[in-house]
This record gives structure tokens, C-alpha cells and sequence, in this order.
């Protein structure tokens, strides 16, 4: 394959993946509509769809980065994309959907940092380098959502009844600890404590959480705008 034509493979697997999620969340939906009560048949079903969707986003990240890194390194086109995790055949078992979850496919391993881009023989104020940057640069915002997920939390001395869930006193910060050492160290003293966002966290946290769970949308964009600066750069 010459670049053009890794660039229409690349758009093509976006495709894809755009696909793969879109019939995700419509099954979903049409399950929480039709079955509120989840069969468990068909929870499975979609864990299993969510599960491949996020398997194909992270290999598409994977092929994207290389495929950008390898163009700036000013070597040839390969012959095929890379394949990334190995997805399963005509039926996903369940032990293959709960290691996919429980490391989100291995996304945040493929975070790619702006740079390369700039060195593909474009301008850096082509709107196609500044696409890709720009996708980057949001990627690294999910990164950071990610890797702050536990720092917007405090422990705090519950009731433990329902009427009064998140009110209490805020138990004392211990000095030189961080705030997520610090909640891990008074949770493991004192199990009955309650867990919350700190008062003046919440739009940061607000803000994390949805950088976080844009990753996978934001893989995919960021897949089209390579696509796109290998087009253009051939």
C-alpha cells in the first residue's frame, strides 16, 4: 500500500468502529426500553457489544499512532494496519468482556502526545496538522480525567441512613498526604466511613469525569484526523 491508500484503510476502520458503537448503545437503549428488569441474557449481549466497540477503539488508537509515528519517522507505507487486541470469533466469551472493562481495552497505554504530526512535511498552520494536534490534546485532557479519578474524593462520618447519604462531618486531612493516600488511609481505619466528592471539587470533578468517559469518541476523531494528514501529506 502507498500512503493514500493507508489513509482510505484508516478512514475505513473509523467506520467501523463508529459502527460497532452505534450498535452498542442502540442495543442498550432498546433493552432498557423494552426490558427493564434485564434479562440476563440480553445484559450479556450488550456487555458483550460494549465490550467489542471498546476492543476495536483502542486498536484503532493503536493503528493511528503508529501509522502517524511512522510516517514522521519518514518511513514506507506498511502493507496493513495493525490488528491491536485480539478480538474474539463468533462468540465472546465472558471472561474476554471483563478483562476488556477492567483495563479499558488497554486505552490509556495508547494515549498518543501531540508532535509527531509536525513532522510529516506540512506546515504546522495546515488546519490537517492543527486537526490532529488538536485531537491530541483532548486525548491527553481524557488522560489526566483518568489518572485524577480518585483525587476529587473525602471521607466523612455517615449516619448510614438513606434520608442523610453524603452528609456528615469531613474526617481531617492527615498532613503530607495526598488526598486519595489520605482517603485510602481513613477508609482502611475506619470501614464505616462514607465516601463523597469534596464540596469544592465538584465541577473539576464534573469536568474529569467527562474528559474520562470521552476517550472513546475522541480515539476515533483523532483516528479520522490522521487519516485525513496522510492524505494530505502524501
Amino acid at each position: 500500500m502507498d500512503w493514500s491508500e493507508v489513509a482510505d484503510a484508516l478512514d475505513a476502520r473509523v467506520d467501523l468502529t463508529r459502527s460497532a458503537w452505534s450498535a452498542a448503545e442502540e442495543a442498550d437503549d432498546r433493552l432498557a426500553r423494552e426490558n427493564p428488569k434485564e434479562n440476563g441474557h440480553d445484559r450479556r449481549a450488550v456487555r458483550a457489544a460494549m465490550a467489542l466497540s471498546r476492543a476495536s477503539d483502542a486498536a484503532l488508537l493503536s493503528s493511528a499512532r503508529w501509522l502517524l509515528q511512522r510516517r514522521a519517522d519518514g518511513r514506507s507505507a506498511p502493507r496493513r494496519l495493525l490488528s491491536g487486541r485480539l478480538l474474539p470469533g463468533r462468540v465472546t466469551p465472558g471472561w474476554w468482556c471483563r478483562a476488556v472493562f477492567r483495563d479499558d481495552a488497554g486505552i490509556w497505554r495508547l494515549i498518543p502526545d501531540a508532535g509527531p504530526e509536525e513532522r510529516v512535511g506540512l506546515f504546522g498552520s495546515d488546519a490537517a496538522v492543527l486537526g490532529v494536534t488538536g485531537q491530541a490534546l483532548l486525548l491527553q485532557a481524557s488522560l489526566q480525567g483518568y489518572l485524577a479519578r480518585d483525587d476529587y474524593y473525602e471521607a466523612y462520618v455517615s449516619t448510614g441512613r438513606l434520608e442523610t447519604f453524603g452528609q456528615g462531618p469531613s474526617v481531617p486531612a492527615a498532613p503530607g498526604l495526598s488526598p486519595k493516600a489520605n482517603l485510602k488511609l481513613w477508609t482502611s481505619l475506619r470501614p464505616g466511613l462514607g465516601i463523597r466528592v469534596r464540596a469544592d471539587m465538584t465541577d473539576a470533578f464534573d469536568q474529569a469525569f467527562l474528559n474520562q468517559h470521552a476517550v472513546w469518541e475522541r480515539a476515533r476523531d483523532y483516528a479520522a484526523a490522521v487519516a485525513e494528514l496522510l492524505r494530505r501529506a502524501n
